[in-house]
């Protein structure tokens, strides 16, 4: 058990090699991969039109999801490493090891390139999702910018009323206030008068 465990470990040790070879890259880079132009000044102009710390980490989050699709993207553009067999076979001792890795290797990249996958699906999915998003948020910022017009309108006639209260009279807030002005004339009218 421990001889055939000792004969394998060579040609474990190859397989994980040409298997660290081969493996899909990892999609982390040093730095964030760049988004186009138009999609960074979209984002920078929501941006600024936001106040709500959620909805700016959402942002975000969306920028940094928008990052690491175009990172993907140039990263699976790059050519795979060619894997070094003549290394392998001058230093691993079991016969015919490595020459079963590489036959088994180029067939599988042999089927790899006669497969096509359609992720056209995905794509219209991955778009129709950004669609709905960004059109979300387009109409976030478009009742945003309503509301805060009336907010704004509303402070406006506050500060009016502020201002004029100090110089307000019984004779102008009856004259604002028709209903309440007939109200007291009817309540003179039928003598009907309060006492303290």
């Amino acid at each position: 058990h421990k001889m055939l465990a000792r004969s394998m470990r060579p040609a474990s040790m190859a397989l994980r090699a040409a298997s660290r070879v081969a493996a899909p890259r990892s999609f982390a880079t040093t730095r964030p991969a760049r988004i186009s132009q138009e999609d960074s000044d979209f984002l920078d102009e929501l941006a600024a039109d936001i106040t709500s710390s959620d909805t700016k980490a959402a942002l975000e989050n969306l920028r940094r999801i928008m990052r690491k699709t175009d990172a993907m993207k140039a990263e699976m553009a790059k050519p795979l490493h060619e894997v070094d067999w003549a290394y392998y076979r001058a230093n691993i001792r079991r016969p015919g090891l490595v020459d079963q890795a590489e036959a088994a290797y180029k067939q599988c990249m042999a089927e790899f390139k006669t497969l096509k996958p359609d992720f056209s699906k995905e794509i219209a999915e991955s778009d129709a999702a950004f669609a709905a998003l960004i059109k979300q948020a387009e109409d976030m910022k478009e009742n945003s910018i309503v509301a805060t017009a009336e907010l704004e309108k509303e402070l406006a006639e506050c500060r009016a009323e502020r201002d004029n209260i100090v110089n307000l009279t019984m004779k102008d807030e009856l004259k604002n206030n028709p209903e309440i002005a007939a109200e007291i004339e009817k309540e003179i009218d039928e003598n009907n008068w309060l006492t303290f």
